[in-house]
């Protein structure tokens, strides 16, 4: 999730989904990066629905609220991850906040459910159900340093990737990818470029459902590529900061966490 200065949300990826046919991700998402955010149906089958993505979107509220991801896992492996998600307990929200009202708490736990059947059905719902529960604005002291970054860089400034996208600087890591800021030097005009470990098999299910979507909150896809050992997609450029970004700048008040997630859930919907 990225936001621009006016304070707008997209999503900068969809993972491995279809258009029509549900997701089409497998257990080498899981394998590439465990996530704190990663539901647990995605270690144990391979039957999602909507209500998948719906963990993920509660996940960020939950970070933006408390600058701590909903579990914690502790080592890179996938049993690692398996054991935190299926078997830590989910801490309250009102643990760290407890200005906010019991109903979000409830509201964030129900998104958070190991059970894909006790979440809400749909994005719209969920944005239903969190405008019911919505409390008074609170203010937030951060408690957490941000998770440390890698070092790893696909391409220097000033090197020029296929052929006319000329790398300028990072703008963000996380652990499906690095984005950098280049311009593309045939149009001119600034560019964001994702990179990914593996080649164009694994990104162009990505590429191509983003590629079919116009909305607001989804960022515009113009091209994919291969530097080996990486793949790339080229997409637009949203200037502002990322989510955890903006957790670095201060605190984060309940509707401001609010409105991002409602883009968000829109963009997914």
């Amino acid at each position: 999730v990225l936001m621009n200065k006016e304070g707008g949300a997209k999503l900068i990826g969809f993972g491995r989904a279809s258009l029509g046919g549900g997701h089409s991700s497998s257990t080498s998402d899981i394998q590439a990066g465990p996530s704190p955010f990663t539901s647990p149906e995605l270690f144990l089958r391979d039957d999602r629905d909507p209500r998948t993505d719906l963990y993920g979107i509660g996940g960020v509220l939950y970070f933006l609220l408390t600058g701590q991801p909903p579990v914690v896992i502790e080592g890179p492996g996938v049993a690692e991850a398996i054991r935190a998600v299926m078997q830590a307990p989910r801490t309250p929200i009102r643990e760290h906040r407890p200005e906010l009202s019991p109903a979000l708490d409830a509201f964030l736990m129900r998104c958070l459910a190991l059970d894909v059947n006790d979440r809400p059905e749909s994005a719209v719902d969920l944005l239903r159900e969190l405008r019911e529960a919505r409390s008074s604005e609170p203010s937030l002291e951060r408690s957490d340093e941000a998770p440390p970054r890698s070092d790893d860089v696909p391409v220097r400034p000033g090197e020029k990737l296929g052929g006319r996208y000329v790398a300028e600087s990072i703008i963000g890591r996380g652990s499906h990818g690095t984005v950098i800021l280049a311009r593309d030097s045939e149009l001119q005009r600034d560019v964001a470029i994702k990179f990914i470990q593996g080649g164009t098999a694994e990104l162009l299910p990505e590429a191509r459902a983003m590629a079919r979507v116009t909305h607001p909150n989804v960022v515009q896809v113009y091209d994919v590529g291969t530097l080996p050992p990486y793949a790339y997609l080229v997409m637009e450029n949203v200037p502002g900061l990322s989510v955890e970004d903006r957790l670095e700048t201060g605190p984060v008040k309940l509707d401001e966490a609010i409105a991002i997630v409602d883009q968000a859930a829109r963009g997914v919907e």
